[in-house]
């Protein structure tokens, strides 16, 4: 059926290209000569390197045959662009049947080829028609691109910027690095892991990390797809769809045939749903895509201390609400660094041909250790910046450079050119103000600021596209610190502040610091309109620090009560802090505890709770609130419980938790921002944490400090323990060091050592890294240690095998140790409800998300509808789409459409599987089946179980709807491990008659329904 489909539709559209290029030329009235060469000329203004040569044949050809360019999509989209000026000028030509748009045209003959190609089904052929054309649309360049070809000598200078005015404006040879090997092997090992991967390379601007990445991809994957994503929303998904199965077909490109570049991730969004956050990178991960990234250092040390550092006293480079703990922890682990000057093994490698250039050979010291900078020419371009804001007689120069600054942080994609002509209108008024503004100056001015130190084609100019191709235009990385060696000024900006949208306001509230209060809060209060939280809570922070405590609250509540957890958590911290700044403990308390709900180990506030007792002399209270939050497993409250214990010299007591704590990476944490944090006070409180928790680099690093104090005891007791580890603590830390690097074999060296002297922590740890046929021993020794972790574990693997008793009584061993996961299993198992009800509560009681959940269905399945609400609540402000999901149940349950109809949304912009399956069904039963299909399709491009689930709900649907043939696709698409999918699969081959494929489907669905072993019990 779907050859014969295709071969009909494909011979209605040749017959419509046919007309469409006939129509074209006589539209025209020119030569094929002259359509071939403006054809070319477009796709040449696409970018992305030369595009394929046309020629009269070429055009003559396509239009006898009836077809567009194959291959070349940028040819494709050329001629779709003429075509499309030809319909709105001359209208439609004669003969095009029903094809009278050319998009659609385009879209169908796509589809129509592939069809004949492949011979999928219609649905499939149209939507990887879709996802082709959707990622056209975010690349730079064609998807069609190697790694091979755009590493070239040319294609570098062309598709990166490479060249060099050192070397005429060639790309120059390749210097080698030592981080060179290190990186290939990471991404070879990514490459051929059919998860996928991200590999980050971070370092300062200009160091050498696009050359040092395209080398390595060289290196390792010449021959994969380079698709290269511009720094537009929705770039990352488009790749994500284009690999994407749909309805268990293939999409239009395999995964592991390409790889994603971010060249300079901080040009992208971090702050939006679609831009680059945890979960677009988890899709594209969990898609199988590689994803290989550059990054400045600045930006991710600046998130970094965005998100832990709730004072938040620098607002620079993308200091947003995207820089969530799960994004950084993602490009942290994936983080490779790049040194900006060159090791003098580096500089032993560099070739000849370059090193005696007329521009290096004379460069000697530092200078020439950062060879990267001076290939970029960035000396040379400040030095033509100085002299341009020093020249007088063109004050315009002054200007531009100016409003490319303000670029550079109010259009982090680059500005237009009317964008940046208004910015240089108001740059030169600011710098002279007595001086007349002609719109003349701006063409100049920017030809001064566009033109390459290195002539023609160099890459080398102050102002730049933002990349190659583009019509945007940002000032050139490097010189942006060398020319705001201080923090961005926007005064001159302020007075102009309401023909800004409220979204560019946050830039300039998150980026600039240089303006007085009242300028800062009229950027605010333009920015908070939007509704946006961290712009709410900015200008809360404005008005406390203008006196106005009343005001100040009301945006703090306001920010509080928006969908943005973090920063509705740091105004719960804010607001607690002016309750306690008035003697207010009890609603300081309440507001820390509303915060806790939202994430309790984000900054702590149970900790803070405790804080505030200890500062009474309440040590009773401070000691019941510290142990609350550790069993929240607040790495930090493990280690404040430690210290408090020893301080009361209960050392057994202070032993067990100082292994819980050292049992984290919190160590590892505190050890790596003790080299960085601003405070010298600071970076000496956390180097004593880490070393406390027997971190070997702290313990080395402190030695030194003490020596150099005079305490040479402690100091040669400290770097004797770290040298020679006997003590199992000591042991344990280096463990865990490797057990969170995922360096397994290394990890097991050391937990054995710390292990075999009885520390619990290490048993457990290795029981996780064993077998599961070979764990209960471990977690048997750790459980008889007392180490309630693998007491929960045991009493899993017991109930696996039906020693229902045993189980049990590990269990209640464990939660008598507030263990979570016990309390878990002990409502999960428990005999009656209201037995189940109370360890649910337990787990509440210590703000578990998954007990919210399994208290609110306990509460539904009694009958208690108004309790289930509000549990669910608690659970959907953790971001839980299961509750969201529930709360528009139980509210269209009640009749309430008005209340239920958000809760759905909240859902399916989480990009949630069931609730986008529930969304179409929704649509699907008002009568309204297009949008439904919509919602339905966004299933296709999303991975996992729960996507497969989804899709088996889908089809369930659709079978009590009567539409056999559509459910049968979607219950197929559910692939073949769910259970419930091959029941209906069953049922449906039994009402067509087919026996045999009714008994095999049923065979499937007990084989998938048998018991699990314990390590699914486990996960």
């Amino acid at each position: 059926m779907g050859l014969a489909r295709g071969d009909a539709m494909s011979k209605e559209l040749s017959q419509s290209i046919t007309a469409w290029w006939r129509g074209l030329k006589a539209h025209l009235g020119v030569s094929d000569e002259e359509i071939a060469s403006r054809i070319e000329a477009l796709a040449w203004r696409a970018g992305g390197g030369a595009p394929q040569p046309v020629d009269r044949k070429n055009v003559s050809a396509w239009r006898s045959r009836g077809q567009f360019p194959p291959q070349d999509p940028r040819l494709q989209a050329a001629v779709v662009q003429l075509m499309e000026q030809t319909a709105r000028t001359a209208g439609a030509p004669e003969g095009v049947g029903r094809w009278t748009a050319p998009g659609e045209l385009h879209r169908a003959w796509v589809a129509a080829r592939a069809a004949l190609e492949d011979a999928p089904v219609p649905r499939t052929v149209e939507a990887n028609a879709r996802k082709t054309e959707r990622l056209a649309d975010v690349l730079i360049g064609s998807a069609d691109r190697r790694v091979e070809e755009a590493t070239t000598a040319e294609g570098m200078r062309a598709g990166f910027w490479q060249g060099s005015w050192v070397t005429d404006d060639a790309t120059p040879p390749y210097v080698p690095r030592t981080l060179d090997n290190a990186l290939r092997t990471r991404i070879q090992d990514a490459a051929g892991s059919r998860s996928g991967g991200l590999v980050v390379v971070v370092g300062p601007p200009k160091s050498g990390k696009t050359r040092c990445v395209l080398e390595a991809l060289r290196a390792t994957l010449p021959h994969r797809r380079l698709w290269q994503l511009n720094a537009v929303d929705g770039a990352l998904d488009a790749a994500v769809a284009a690999v994407a199965s749909d309805g268990g077909r293939r999409g239009p490109f395999e995964a592991d045939e390409v790889v994603v570049l971010l060249d300079d991730l901080q040009r992208h969004n971090f702050h939006t749903a679609s831009g680059v956050n945890d979960k677009t990178l988890g899709r594209a991960v969990a898609a199988g895509l590689l994803v290989v990234a550059t990054l400045h250092q600045e930006t991710l040390d600046e998130m970094r201390s965005y998100a832990r550092d709730r004072t938040r006293a620098s607002r620079s480079e993308e200091l947003s609400i995207g820089a969530t703990p799960k994004l950084i922890a993602m490009l942290t682990d994936a983080r490779m660094d790049l040194l900006p000057s060159l090791s003098h093994e580096e500089l032993d490698g560099v070739p000849e041909e370059l090193s005696q250039r007329d521009g290096l050979r004379e460069v000697i010291g530092v200078r020439r250790a950062r060879l990267p900078e001076l290939l970029a020419a960035v000396d040379a371009l400040e030095e033509r910046a100085l002299q341009g804001k020093a020249n007088r007689a063109r004050p315009e120069l002054a200007a531009i450079l100016l409003a490319g600054i303000d670029a550079h942080y109010l259009y982090r994609a680059g500005a237009t050119l009317s964008e940046l002509e208004q910015l240089t209108h108001w740059a030169f008024q600011h710098l002279f103000p007595t001086r007349h503004w002609d719109p003349f100056m701006f063409p100049p001015a920017f030809e001064w600021a566009t033109t390459a130190i290195g002539g023609a084609g160099s890459a080398h100019a102050l102002l730049v596209p933002t990349s190659p191709g583009a019509p945007q235009y940002g000032l050139f990385d490097p010189l942006v610190r060398r020319l705001v060696p201080g923090r961005w000024d926007v005064t001159h900006l302020t007075p102009h502040v309401e023909l800004f949208d409220p979204e560019t306001c946050h830039m300039v509230i998150r980026h600039a610091s240089v303006m007085g209060l009242a300028e800062e809060m009229r950027w605010a209060e333009r920015a908070a309109e939007s509704g946006n939280p961290d712009a709410m809570l900015v200008l809360a922070g404005l008005f406390r620090r203008a006196g106005n405590v009343g005001l100040a609250e009301a945006w703090y509540l306001k920010a509080a009560d928006g969908d943005d957890q973090l920063s509705a958590s740091m105004s719960l911290f804010d607001l607690a802090e002016l309750h306690a700044e008035r003697g207010d403990l009890v609603n300081a308390e309440n507001y820390l505890l509303r915060a806790a709900e939202i994430d309790p180990n984000l900054a702590s506030p149970l900790g803070h709770i405790a804080a505030y007792h200890r500062n009474r002399g309440d040590r009773d209270a401070e000691e019941r609130w510290l142990l609350r939050a550790a069993w929240t497993e607040d790495t930090r409250a493990k280690y404040q419980v430690a210290r408090m214990y020893f301080e009361r010299h209960e050392s057994e007591l202070g032993q067990r938790w100082l292994s819980r704590a050292i049992a984290t990476p919190y160590g590892d944490y505190c050890y790596a921002w003790s080299l960085k944090y601003p405070s010298a006070t600071m970076r000496s409180n956390l180097l004593d944490q880490a070393a406390f928790m027997r971190h070997p680099e702290a313990m080395r690093h402190l030695a030194e400090t003490l020596d150099a104090e005079g305490d040479h005891e402690r100091a040669a007791d400290l770097l004797e323990r770290a040298n020679n580890p006997s003590d199992p603590r000591d042991l344990l830390a280096r463990g865990v060091m490797h057990y969170v690097r995922n360096e397994n074999d290394a990890a097991k060296v050391w937990l054995s050592r710390s292990a075999e002297l009885e520390e619990p922590e290490a048993l457990f740890l290795l029981g996780t890294l064993q077998p599961p046929d070979q764990r209960e021993t471990w977690f048997t020794r750790a459980s008889n240690l007392g180490h309630a972790g693998a007491m929960a574990w045991l009493g899993a693997i017991l109930s696996t095998r039906g020693e229902s008793d045993e189980a049990r009584s590990w269990w209640l061993r464990a939660a008598a140790q507030h263990d979570r996961y016990a309390f878990h299993l002990l409502a999960l198992h428990a005999e009656d409800p209201a037995e189940a009800e109370h360890w649910w509560r337990q787990g509440a009681e210590l703000f578990d998300l998954d007990s919210y959940l399994g208290l609110a269905r306990h509460y539904w399945s009694e009958g208690n509808t108004d309790q289930a609400e509000v549990w669910f609540k608690k659970a959907s402000i953790r971001g839980s789409a299961d509750a969201m999901i529930a709360l528009y149940a139980l509210y269209s349950a009640r009749g309430d459409t008005t209340q239920a109809d958000p809760w759905l949304t909240k859902a399916t912009h989480l990009h949630d599987p069931g609730a986008t399956a529930l969304r179409g069904i929704v649509e699907w039963d008002a009568g309204n089946r297009e949008e439904a299909q919509k919602w339905w399709a966004k299933l296709t491009l999303m991975d996992g179980e729960d996507a497969k689930k989804a899709m088996a709900t889908v089809g369930m649907a659709l079978v009590a709807a009567d539409e056999i043939d559509r459910a049968e696709l979607w219950l197929m698409a559910a692939d073949q491990t769910l259970s419930q999918a091959m029941v209906q699969l069953a049922d449906l081959a039994a009402a067509r008659g087919d026996s045999e494929g009714a008994e095999r489907w049923r065979e499937r669905a007990a084989a998938a329904e048998r018991p699990r072993d314990d390590d699914d019990e486990m996960t």
